[in-house]
Parts: structure tokens; C-alpha cells; sequence
């Protein structure tokens, strides 16, 4: 039950040791035997030491049953062994403690377990004559010292006159303990009296339980298995200690201190993956191991530590489950129960931790920022909770290590496009949807469902099937915090990028179709998007295949494939700013079939179908020295209404700078390559004319361009004449 998603743990110790997880079973079989073997003619007190959370309950429920099964002692020997329980908690008072000590013992000899009790022939014996003795001290002892609530309570209940009469029938005190001890002495029965959880009182009730055991509790054949956390019961004993015994009082209290054995960082991480079996963890991934090293032997060091995660995980993750992975779920509800401080910032700064759409940071600001929550951290803390930020958000890094904001931004290693990779598939906070589904306890619609995702590269060889699930994920673009796009698109090429899946030509071949259709919509701001992200998810695919794959898909592409979308591709594939290179052979061959479906296109008058010809004319020609054939093209249709408007793209790509003169010096040395600037310049004018104003900067800077032309033209000429 307890791996099981609603198997909540109540923190119960431990009672059967064949389900030992920590392996602590032969330490308390061990321990019984101990108790079992030592001389308690004088009493004894033996202090079972662990921090808080250990199991020490545990410890001692196994080590009750041990001692079941091993007394008696040994083979032919006549003793017996009784064990008893006695919750201080439960009592208030040291009078009342006193008397509760000895009526707690005269209540569990008469309810034994025979096993024990019958390994002796003299145990039949016991229960009446010590039930008795300490029957006589635990009525004696709620009379002392004025009184209690209790002998109170005993007296309005029996009547003033037969209690009085009782009392007085009764002998004193230490002759009837004196009785109790010699009843013990001369027993050949053993009794452990169990106290568990000591370091639950407060200081005075600890110093109240622990005078007792060795005051009037410390009886012949009495051994005391007193169970605490050190850290909380010595400072309460020496604060109780008279100063000339202080330094030592405890030790005085404590005949032998055994320490509970550390379970070891592996056997609380078994049982934590054993605790969250519901979770499913992949333990071989990378990101398991970097979270291990990075925070999880800081987070476990007890097995109650182990309990509060495991009952932290299990609210949210059914609301989450197919959305997250269950490493990146388990590394954040870690960082929410152990490491509060950086939860809180983490929910408190999603502006700061994702920017783009949300909020633009300088990066003055971004290391400001990292700075000033640093310095809210002790020395301590930094490097572990430096290092666990940057597992969920690797770009931070750059803020928290360098010592100003301009080495951080020449540090930066890490790629706005590859860390969106690694968020998206990751599927942790890392991802600005998840996160807000994460802090704002709701489903991310937006995001691809993990089941989804599986299902969808389980068919990746199947063509049809994958283009059909592509082109219905295309039906409207999402806000990613970075640009618009599709999830699946998104997922898909996250999972080739980070995740190293598999690719296929099937899918290449999907994927080149719908990216071809989503070329062919109308122009806009949006169709431009939708076609980015169809150019993106075809790019991915292709450089998770061998080249000559890819290249022979592209020179074959079938009839399903615009003209317009190989020759963005191809343009695509020659631009040094691109990921994929396709150089050598592969690339001449692509470029050499494209060439030719574009020449064939401009003999048939087909190239005017294109909604934009700029990728065109720049596969077009096979030397950027011989313009000679886009250019005879481009005069005889240069006067016609429908290529303006398909030049914009062209125009702009040549004209993209920062500043309007570098656009026009890189206007005025290209346009003259492909143009007649005289008959260009006049078709312009009379295009603007026409009140185009949603191309008026377009091709503003292109008449610039031409003037700009002219201009250096006719100087060249002057100076030339002047030589």
C-alpha cells in the first residue's frame, strides 16, 4: 500500500522485521540478546540514542519480538523475561509519575504473554506476590506530599471514612519498597521496562522520568531501555544538574549509551523509491542523478524524512501525472519540503525566472536579481542551493557565479533555443506552463500530455498516421513565453533535441508535408509563425537523421510538396546561421535539384504561383557571380502587378540591419545584381502610388537604395574620368 498514490503513511513505526527496509533488524536482534545477557543484580539503565525521526520505535518493536523468540535464556536455564511499556507522556507530575511507574508495572505482570512469564517454574508465583508489592507502593505513593488530583479523586469516590481506614491499614513507604526490592532480588525473573520517546517531554518532565529510574525505579533484576534523542535530552538533564555535577550528570543517569546505527543515505533513498513507487522514477536517467548528488543526500537523513516527502508528493501528482516527470515533480516537492527558502523565491519570481513576453529583464537586472536573493543565503547554503536553482533553470548559473553582470553575459552558454528544448522535455517548472500549472494547482491544457507524446513516436514509422496526427496539432498557435507554436510540434522536436529519440524518414517525410502546406497559407503575421514552427520541427527531425537520408528525401520529395517550401529549405541549408549544415556533395546534389524544379517552374510560368520569391532567386543561381538568368527572368516580368508584392521577402532579406544606412548600403549593392534600377525604381514608384502603405518602408528603403546608387555610380564615373 504504501507505493500506491493515496497509500498515505501516518509516520507508524515499525512492527514486523521480515519487512525491514533499513536493515536494522540485526541490530535489534542484537539488542534483545543484550538485554537478555546483562547483570541486572543492582538494576541497570541502558539509553538507546537516535535523532529525532530515526526509528527508534521501530528498533524497539523489533526488539520485542526478538525477545520473544529467544527466551529463555538458553538451553536448561530456569530464568524468565518480562518487558514492559511505560509512556511518561501519558502522566503529568512527578508524584503522579511515581505512582503511574508502579501501577503501569503491577498491571503488565498480570498480562504477560505466557511464553515469557512460563519459562520459569517460579513465574507462576510472581504475579501475586510482586503485583502486590507494587500494588501497596503505587496507593501509598499518590498520597505523598499532600496529595494529587488523583488520591482526591479516590477519596470523594470511596468515602473519606473506609480511604482513611485503608491508608492506615497500610505499612510506610520504604518498608513496602524495601519489600518490592527484596521480592525482585530474589526473583530469577528479569524485567525490562521500555521507555520510548523521552526527548517528547518537556526539560522538568524529562529530569522528573529520569530521577525516578534512578532513585526509586532502580530495583534488583529492573533493566531500563530508555529511548531519546541525545540532542534534546542532555542539554535538559544538565540544565537540572547541580553545577558541581553538571559536566557529567547524564553519563551518571545512563549506565550504557548504545547508539541507534545510521541507516545510510542508499537504504533511505531504496525506501523513498519504494515509499513513491507511484511515481515511476526512471533512477538510470541523468537528471535522477544529478538531483541525488545535488540535493537528495542533503534532503534524507532520517526515515521520517523519508515519510514527509513521500506524503508531500502524493496530493498533487494526480492532477500533474501527465504532465510532469515524475523526476522533475519529485526534485520540486523536495525543494518544497526541505529547502523553503528556495521554494518561496522560485514562486515568487516568474518574471524574473522566465523574461521574454512576461517581463524583459536588462542583464543588469537578471544579476542584480540572482545577487541579492545569494546574499539572503548563509555561506552554507549557497553552493547547495545555487546548484539545485540551476537544475531547474540551467541559464541562471551565468548570474549566480560570475562577478558582474557583464561577465555573466559573456559567460552565457546556453542558447535560447536549447534551453527551451531542455524545459519542454524535461516537462518540469523549467517550463513556463508547467510551472504556472505547477503553483497554480491546474491541468496545462498547452502542453503535451506524456501519454500522448509516447503513442505518437510508437507510430513514427508509419507516414500517414504521423502526418495526419501533425496537420490536426496545427490547428491554433500557443504563447510559449519565447514565440508562438504548436505543442506538439514543440514536444516532438524538445524529445529529438534533448531526449536523443529516434528519428525516421517517415516522419521526415510527414513533416516536410505539412511544413509545405503551412508555407502555402496566406501571408501574415500568424501564417509566418505557423510556418516557422513547421520549418523548426522539420529542421529537428532532419539532424536527427544521416544526411544523405535527408537529402534524398528532399531531391524526392513527391507531388505533396510545394515548389515554394524546397525552395525555402534549400536556402535554409545554405545560410551559415542555421543548425543543420549540409555541405560537400549531399548539398550540391539538393541545390542541383532544386535548381532544376525552378528552372522547369520559370519556363512553365509557374513561378508567379510562389507567395514569395525570394528564396528563389537566392537558390536560383549556381554562381552569386553569374546573376545572368534571374535577371533576364525578372525584366521580362518586372512591369507586371503580381511581383512586387512577391519581391517583399527578398527586399527584406537583403535589407535586414540595424539601422536604416546599413540597409540602404546593402540594398544599393545588391538590387543592381538582379535589376534594371531605372525600371525597378519607376515600377515602385507607381506601386506606391497606389496608397500601399503596409509596403511603404519596404520599399522606401529600396528607392533609397537606388538613389544611394546612382549617387556612388555617377562619382565613380567623375573620379574615373578625372584618373
Amino acid at each position: 500500500m504504501s507505493g500506491e498514490i493515496n497509500g498515505y503513511s501516518d509516520d507508524a513505526a515499525q512492527t514486523d522485521p521480515d519487512k525491514d527496509v533499513l536493515a536494522v533488524a540485526p541490530f535489534a536482534r542484537r539488542l534483545a540478546e543484550h538485554l537478555r545477557d546483562v547483570d541486572a543484580t543492582n538494576g541497570y539503565v541502558i539509553g538507546l540514542s537516535g535523532e529525532w525521526g530515526s526509528g527508534k520505535t521501530s528498533v524497539l518493536n523489533y526488539t520485542r519480538t526478538y525477545m520473544e523468540l529467544i527466551a529463555p535464556l538458553r538451553e536448561g536455564e530456569t530464568a524468565s523475561i518480562v518487558m514492559i511499556d511505560f509512556r511518561p507522556w501519558l502522566v503529568s507530575g512527578h508524584q503522579d509519575l511515581v505512582g503511574a511507574f508502579f501501577k503501569v508495572l503491577s498491571e503488565q505482570l498480570n498480562h504477560t504473554p505466557p511464553r515469557w512469564k512460563d519459562a520459569a517454574a517460579g513465574a507462576a508465583t510472581l504475579g501475586a506476590e510482586l503485583t502486590g508489592a507494587l500494588n501497596k507502593v503505587s496507593w501509598i505513593t499518590s498520597f505523598v506530599d499532600g496529595g494529587t488530583l488523583a488520591a482526591a479523586a479516590l477519596l470523594l469516590k470511596a468515602g473519606f471514612g473506609k480511604a482513611s481506614q485503608d491508608w492506615s491499614k497500610q505499612p510506610s513507604l520504604q518498608k513496602t519498597y524495601d519489600e518490592l526490592r527484596k521480592i525482585l532480588a530474589s526473583s530469577a525473573t528479569k524485567i525490562i521496562v521500555v521507555i520510548d520517546d523521552i526527548d517528547r517531554l518537556q526539560s522538568g518532565e524529562i529530569q522528573d522520568i529520569m530521577m525516578m529510574v534512578k532513585t526509586v525505579g532502580q530495583l534488583p533484576n529492573v533493566v531500563y531501555l530508555l529511548s531519546y534523542d541525545r540532542n534534546a535530552v542532555w542539554p535538559a538533564l544538565q540544565k537540572g544538574a547541580s553545577p558541581a555535577v553538571r559536566v557529567n550528570f547524564a553519563e551518571k543517569l545512563v549506565q550504557q549509551e548504545i547508539a541507534l546505527p545510521n541507516p545510510g543515505f542508499e537504504r533511505l533513498l531504496k525506501l523513498l523509491l519504494h515509499q513513491a513507487a507511484f511515481l515511476d522514477i526512471d533512477t538510470g536517467s541523468d537528471r535522477w542523478g544529478e538531483l541525488v548528488e545535488v540535493a537528495m543526500r542533503r534532503w534524507l537523513r532520517t526515515p521520517r524524512d523519508v515519510v514527509r516527502f513521500v506524503n508531500n508528493m502524493r496530493f498533487a501528482w494526480p492532477v500533474l501525472q501527465e504532465y510532469m516527470q515524475p523526476v522533475e515533480y519529485l526534485a520540486i516537492e523536495g525543494v518544497r519540503t526541505f529547502d523553503k527558502a528556495l521554494f518561496d523565491w522560485i514562486r515568487d519570481n516568474p518574471f524574473y525566472l522566465f523574461g521574454a513576453k512576461r517581463h524583459s529583464y536588462s542583464p543588469d537586472e537578471q544579476y542584480l536579481q540572482a545577487q541579492i536573493f545569494r546574499a539572503t543565503l548563509s555561506a552554507s547554503e549557497q553552493v547547495h542551493t545555487v546548484d539545485l536553482a540551476c537544475h531547474f533553470f540551467p541559464h541562471l548559473r551565468k548570474n549566480f557565479e560570475f562577478s558582474s553582470a557583464a561577465e555573466a553575459e559573456k559567460g552565457r552558454k546556453f542558447t535560447i533555443s536549447q534551453m527551451r528544448a531542455d524545459a519542454i522535455d524535461q516537462r518540469g517548472i523549467g517550463d513556463a506552463r508547467i510551472y504556472d500549472a505547477y503553483f497554480g494547482f491546474y491541468t496545462p491544457g498547452e502542453v503535451v500530455g506524456r501519454a500522448i507524446l509516447v503513442a505518437f513516436f510508437a507510430n513514427v514509422e508509419d507516414e500517414e498516421h504521423t502526418y495526419r496526427t501533425l496537420r490536426e496539432a496545427t490547428g491554433q498557435l500557443v504563447e510559449n513565453g519565447w514565440y508562438r507554436t504548436f505543442p506538439l510540434f514543440e514536444a516532438v522536436s524538445a524529445r529529438l533535441r534533448v531526449s536523443r529519440q529516434e528519428a525516421s524518414v517517415p516522419l521526415l517525410r510527414a513533416a516536410l508535408r505539412v511544413f509545405s502546406e503551412l508555407a502555402g497559407e496566406e501571408t501574415g503575421k500568424e501564417a509566418e509563425d505557423r510556418m516557422t514552427t513547421g520549418r523548426r520541427l522539420f529542421q529537428d527531425v532532419a539532424k536527427h537523421l544521416p544526411i544523405e537520408q535527408t537529402v534524398a528525401v528532399l531531391c524526392d520529395p513527391g507531388d505533396r510538396v510545394s515548389l515554394y517550401a524546397l525552395t525555402l529549405i534549400s536556402e535554409w541549408v545554405r545560410s551559415p546561421q542555421v543548425e543543420l549544415h549540409i555541405m560537400g556533395e549531399p548539398r550540391e546534389q539538393l541545390l542541383t535539384s532544386v535548381r532544376r524544379r525552378i528552372q522547369r517552374a520559370a519556363d512553365e510560368d509557374r513561378l508567379r504561383e510562389l507567395p514569395s520569391l525570394h528564396a528563389a532567386l537566392t537558390v536560383w543561381p549556381e554562381d552569386i557571380a553569374d546573376l545572368s538568368v534571374p535577371r533576364e527572368w525578372l525584366a521580362r516580368h518586372i512591369d507586371e502587378p503580381w511581383l512586387l508584392p512577391a519581391l517583399r521577402l527578398f527586399f527584406l532579406h537583403w535589407a535586414h540591419r540595424k539601422d536604416d544606412d546599413q540597409r540602404v548600403l546593402v540594398l544599393g549593392n545588391t538590387i543592381p545584381a538582379f535589376f534594371d534600377v531605372g525600371r525597378l525604381k519607376s515600377t515602385i514608384e507607381r506601386y506606391l502610388a497606389d496608397g500601399r502603405e503596409d509596403r511603404q518602408q519596404v520599399f522606401s528603403n529600396v528607392l533609397k537604395a537606388i538613389d544611394e546608387y546612382k549617387a556612388r555610380s555617377e562619382l565613380d564615373a567623375a573620379l574615373g574620368r578625372i584618373r
